[in-house]
């Protein structure tokens, strides 16, 4: 594995570039979808909260979890989109047999139902077990502080808001994330010759470290993970603060440890194997 510089400044222009791009076009899709995200969820609240009030079991209906499985298979879809297309824009003659727009869609929706049964049940599930545990912990809280039914039920009922932004805000970001890497990797697979790929860091106060950036040691460090540069078909090692790595395919992989995926905002680009990358400065 060959390691560069983990210099904000040591990108080149087009390495920079492609990075903002890929971040760009996933914002696009992780906006719209949290706002479909925080609906779904705000009436997952309702639901469970209602179930407290009525059997005092805080489940939620199976509806609701068609409803979130329906929203996160949108996002997963547009975010495939966003991730293959910003791949095959790095090199459009690396794939040959993408010539047509029919056939760009017909590998996009390969790719979205691969992800969909590797990882879809497992997220859903998640997701709707965080959300009811999140409602049993606030019904806990309420019972220590000897609060009574009509008065949990008004505090949990005041939280909705509040709570369905924010952690759709978090959803939206990470499974966009997540599902556009995979694309793009999926993609770049399809490609008839081998590609190198290349992490590339987004550096402000958020990029986890070991305290460089703002004095705060995170699990992972991603700030050192720019620009390493693994073959097709090798792992990248990301740095843990037990002195250990983390083995990963790519910035947001699914099989990755939540601290290293969770709102991560690392972008993946390529090249194919035996084209030297551009030296800083060139496009």
């Amino acid at each position: 594995m060959r390691r560069l510089a983990p210099d904000a400044r040591a990108l080149s222009m087009t390495d920079s570039q492609s990075a903002r791009a890929q971040w760009k076009a996933q914002l696009t899709v992780i906006r719209a979808s949290e706002r479909r995200l925080s609906r779904v969820l705000a009436a997952n609240y309702r639901d469970g909260l209602d179930k407290w009030v009525a059997i005092g079991v805080p489940d939620i209906p199976i509806e609701g979890k068609r409803a979130m499985t329906a929203v996160l298979a949108r996002m997963w879809r547009d975010a495939t989109i966003a991730g293959g297309d910003m791949v095959v824009d790095q090199d459009k003659g690396a794939y040959p047999k993408l010539e047509t727009k029919q056939d760009k869609i017909t590998l996009f929706e390969q790719i979205m139902m691969d992800f969909i049964q590797r990882f879809g049940a497992v997220k859903v599930q998640q997701i709707m077990e965080a959300t009811r545990n999140q409602i049993v912990r606030m019904i806990e809280k309420g019972i220590n502080n000897g609060q009574g039914l009509d008065q949990i039920a008004k505090a949990i009922t005041d939280a909705i808001p509040q709570l369905s932004r924010t952690r759709a805000h978090i959803i939206a970001r990470t499974e966009v994330h997540t599902a556009a890497i995979h694309a793009s990797q999926a993609v770049a697979a399809s490609a008839p010759f081998p590609m190198n790929k290349r992490w590339i860091s987004v550096f402000d106060h958020r990029t986890r470290d070991f305290g460089e950036g703002d004095g705060i040691v995170d699990q992972f460090n991603h700030r050192a993970m720019n620009e390493v540069t693994v073959g097709p078909d090798q792992m990248f090692e990301v740095p843990s603060k037990n002195g250990m790595v983390e083995l990963m395919t790519g910035p947001g992989d699914p099989g990755g440890s939540p601290g290293n995926v969770i709102n991560c905002r690392c972008a993946l680009i390529y090249r194919r194997v035996g084209r030297p990358w551009p030296k800083t400065g060139e496009a």
